[in-house]
């Protein structure tokens, strides 16, 4: 739509969607380094935290900053602080 009302010309659209349908699921948008099972496993109570957590591990990870579960997990102990240790 931006393109037909700024200039008409579809070529950029058309490129970007090709490109898009082209490329594997997984290059989109990869399988997460972390799930809620993770955290619950490093001692994180689940709740509305969990949200912000994984977000923030996506985030890093689409961005290329993070790689790996450890430092998907680093970086939430690094943000959110260390699970509470069970007593």
């Amino acid at each position: 739509m931006d393109c037909l009302a700024a200039h008409a010309n579809l070529d950029i659209w058309n490129f970007v969607r090709e490109r898009y349908e082209s490329m594997p699921e997984e290059a989109v948008r990869p399988k997460p380094l972390i799930t809620g099972r993770d955290l619950i496993e490093a001692g994180y109570a689940p709740g509305a935290g969990f949200k912000e957590m994984l977000q923030a591990a996506e985030d890093a990870q689409l961005e290329g900053t993070i790689e790996t579960t450890e430092q998907a997990m680093a970086l939430v102990q690094e943000r959110f602080g260390n699970a509470p240790s069970k007593a």
